[in-house]
């Protein structure tokens, strides 16, 4: 196997040089520095990720924690999770998974997914590394977010502005502030358009393909043109739902999911 002695040796140049060229190329010449490369490629060198942590006391490695909440046969899972290792491989790095926060492996710093409200004062007070949450904190931690309310706005307003007005929301049956945030967007879109809010059209249910399916029926009572669903989950759902009743999507009826 190719060391930086045997590239040294080929340049004529010590080895402290070729470590400068991979590890702070800013350092070094950038004739030299090309040659380096070059003469690198040419003799198939590959550096060691061990020793490279050692001297930049990194390790290459973002762990990633998922929680209880958060699926991972997910169709959102899976599609956040996509992006994270596509992101994370073109800039040199292996990504561990884990689910929860029990124990922390060795890494540069962490991505946190699927948080229930509380949890997070009890995770950051063990976390010592850069950390991002994927979702709202009041902690003082960097975190990534959608515009819930905006979102959820948007999609109603479509439906409206499209001629739908007897328009049902089905939620998730749970406290979280991304859950509030989508039905007060659902709330804002019928009070711009002065269509009164009537709660008997809000439905709860879990998250679930399962779970759009069983509270179908129940919406059906309230007669809507349209059903705006809290997740893509139980958007489909209602649509396997409306299947088993032979009504057609969307001449009969209009669906719109969100994540």
């Amino acid at each position: 196997m190719t060391t930086l002695k045997d590239i040294a040796k080929s340049l004529n140049i010590s080895a402290m040089t070729v470590s400068r060229a991979i590890n702070d190329p800013k350092r070094v010449n950038k004739d030299l520095l090309v040659k380096i490369y070059e003469e690198m490629e040419r003799l198939n060198y590959r550096p060691n990720p061990a020793a490279r942590a050692l001297v930049n006391h990194k390790t290459g490695i973002i762990q990633v924690v998922i929680y209880n909440k958060l699926s991972a046969k997910d169709i959102y899972f899976i599609c956040l999770m996509s992006s994270v290792i596509e992101y994370l491989s073109k800039n040199n790095y292996s990504i561990i998974v884990k689910h929860g926060y029990d124990k922390f492996s060795n890494c540069d710093g962490m991505i946190i997914m699927g948080l229930s409200q509380g949890d997070d004062i009890a995770m950051f007070k063990k976390i010592d590394i850069p950390t991002v949450l994927f979702g709202k904190t009041e902690q003082n931690v960097d975190y990534v977010d959608i515009n819930n309310s905006q979102g959820m706005y948007l999609a109603t307003n479509y439906l409206i502005q499209n001629k739908y007005k007897n328009i049902a929301f089905v939620t998730i049956d749970d406290n979280e502030p991304f859950c509030k945030e989508r039905l007060n967007g659902y709330f804002k879109a019928l009070k711009y358009n002065k269509i009164p809010i009537k709660k008997e059209k809000v439905f709860l249910t879990n998250n679930s393909i399962e779970g759009g399916q069983s509270i179908f029926n129940k919406i059906l009572e309230c007669a809507p043109d349209a059903i705006v669903c809290s997740t893509d989950l139980i958007a489909l759902g209602i649509i396997e739902g409306a299947k088993r009743k032979d009504i057609n999507i969307p001449k009969d009826l209009a669906v719109i999911g969100f994540d």
